[in-house]
């Protein structure tokens, strides 16, 4: 189901109140989008040349959709060369992120036969959440691990992929630290202990890390009782 923005991405000078309409999923003169479909969370990571929307490229794109008890429906992943320069994009890497994407694959991956034109790409990973969510109306909610970055990239690199979300987040990071906060650090210092986490620093391999992160917060907030 087309969202309510487009599949042009934002120009770079984009005024401050039009990208805050924009990643609301609403123009400066619309109304709010619907509200979120009730039983169905659109998982989604994305590795980046840098931190910045506006400067760096998007280079991977991973989606996975759950039911709310977070039982996976189904999984797509893709890599994108950015365009025009495959190697100019690497070039503009910081060092740390260069190490990174060389010892994960990511840039080899780049430079080979699967990788993606940007907008292919977008196009590819939207028609895969089609797939996964036929029979069920979007927007969808977005859920992730510290998703403001992802949800940034989407918006400019992938606005097909960023039509099909909610405004509203389920930021798994987010919900850990309140948690914390609220009392709970030693249970979840005890699971991070026994947690082993993905190594590979890969966007599907980070969604799946986020999924069964949120199932242990689940597991430890029900486990307390509640104060009436």
């Amino acid at each position: 189901m087309p969202g309510p923005v487009g599949d042009t991405p934002l120009p770079r000078d984009v005024p401050p109140e039009a990208l805050r309409a924009h990643l609301r999923g609403t123009t400066t003169e619309e109304e709010p989008m619907p509200a979120a479909n009730p039983d169905l969370i659109v998982w989604i990571d994305t590795e980046t040349t840098g931190l910045d929307p506006a400067t760096d490229d998007l280079l991977e794109i991973a989606v996975v959709v759950t039911r709310n008890d977070l039982t996976e429906i189904g999984a797509f992943d893709l890599v994108i060369a950015p365009s025009p320069d495959v190697d100019a994009s690497i070039e503009r890497m910081g060092a740390f992120v260069r190490e990174m994407h060389t010892a994960n694959g990511l840039i080899e991956a780049m430079r080979g036969p699967d990788a993606h034109h940007p907008r292919v790409a977008d196009h590819l990973v939207v028609g895969a959440i089609d797939r996964f969510t036929v029979g069920h109306t979007g927007p969808f909610l977005l859920g992730g691990n510290s998703i403001t970055h992802d949800r940034g990239f989407l918006a400019r690199h992938a606005p097909q992929t960023f039509s099909r979300l909610h405004y509203r987040s389920i930021d798994v990071s987010g919900i850990e630290q309140e948690m914390i906060r609220d009392g709970y650090d030693r249970q979840i210092a005890a699971w991070r202990e026994r947690f082993e986490p993905s190594k590979a620093h890969r966007a599907l391999g980070d969604i799946r890390d986020s999924i069964r992160q949120l199932d242990a917060l689940r597991s430890i907030r029900r486990a307390r009782p509640l104060v009436p």
